[in-house]
């Protein structure tokens, strides 16, 4: 089955710090994605994919794999009218999930449905593939887009100068590398740019790179931020080996990690000279009078 889930991570800017909160936080995620629209009649098969939408002349029926907030939606009901041959709908209806094989998920009709709605529903085919099934069909959008939303902030002390170099960061799942970020600017969050398709739940390190040798005078962030996602898009984290902490309750402000790096002026040694030194002038011998 094809890994699921976002190629890039395109935030709003938030808050600086976090506080420990009541369990099952939701976290806000990104929507705006990669989709593709499918001209076909019969049922899809929507293995490897979050989004699933069938396209109508005035609406949209659109499956989520997770539930997703209506923020969300609004914001995935954007991207998919952005993708040619989906634009003025002027409604969206959602509904989500994986049913048991043998079991069905279908959609509910939404209140400004009429009679030539239709039927939408997801089930399991013969084959073992996960399908959704219209009975009235425009066409099918598809895409990989919902991840949940997370910053990264440079903060520095000891100067008001930031080095021309600026900061890295890496993320990690396992030993490999799926994201990495760049700071040119203190106090201002930043997004990762992930190199991956991610499957939930799954776990990530995130860590400031350091340079060898360290510049003279820094004193690098030594945080490690251990970041679970699930699958309902729940964000816990872990900073070193502290207490596994929930992100803010927030549908629309996203988590932002915090790395404070410190610059002491270095002290340098009193200058020595290094000029050759000088013998002193010969000593004369005293002067003799002789009185007659």
């Amino acid at each position: 089955m094809r890994k699921f889930l976002s190629v890039l991570v395109s935030l709003l800017l938030g808050f600086s710090s976090f506080l420990p909160t009541t369990a099952n936080a939701v976290t806000p995620a990104t929507a705006p994605g990669t989709y593709s629209s499918i001209d076909q009649t019969s049922p899809l098969n929507i293995d490897g994919y979050d989004v699933a939408a069938v396209k109508q002349a005035t609406f949209l029926v659109v499956w989520t794999r997770y539930p997703v907030s209506q923020d969300i939606q609004s914001l995935i009901t954007q991207s998919l009218q952005n993708v040619p041959g989906s634009q003025s709908t002027t409604n969206a209806v959602y509904f989500s999930g994986v049913p048991a094989p043998g079991q069905t998920i279908t959609c509910p009709a939404p209140a400004w449905a009429d009679s030539n709605f239709g039927q939408y529903y997801v089930q399991y085919g013969t084959d073992g593939h996960l399908y959704l099934h219209a009975t009235k069909i425009s066409h099918y959008v598809v895409g990989n887009n919902v991840f949940p939303s997370f910053k990264v902030k440079k903060e520095i002390t000891g100067t008001s100068t930031f080095p021309d170099s600026g900061f890295d960061f890496v993320l990690k799942e396992g030993s490999t590398t799926v994201g990495t970020a760049h700071a040119d600017k203190a106090d201002t969050p930043f997004s990762f740019n992930l190199n991956s398709n991610f499957h939930m739940p799954i776990t990530f390190t995130m860590n400031e790179v350091q340079p060898s040798p360290v510049p003279t005078g820094w004193t690098y962030s030594a945080i490690s931020y251990t970041v679970t996602i699930d699958q309902n898009l729940n964000l816990t984290y872990v900073e070193n080996d502290s207490s596994l902490l929930q992100c803010p309750p927030s549908t629309t402000t996203p988590t932002i990690f915090t790395f404070t790096n410190n610059y002491t002026t270095p002290h340098l040694p009193p200058l020595i000279s290094t000029a050759p030194k000088q013998s002193p002038a010969p000593r004369r011998p005293p002067r003799l009078s002789v009185l007659y």
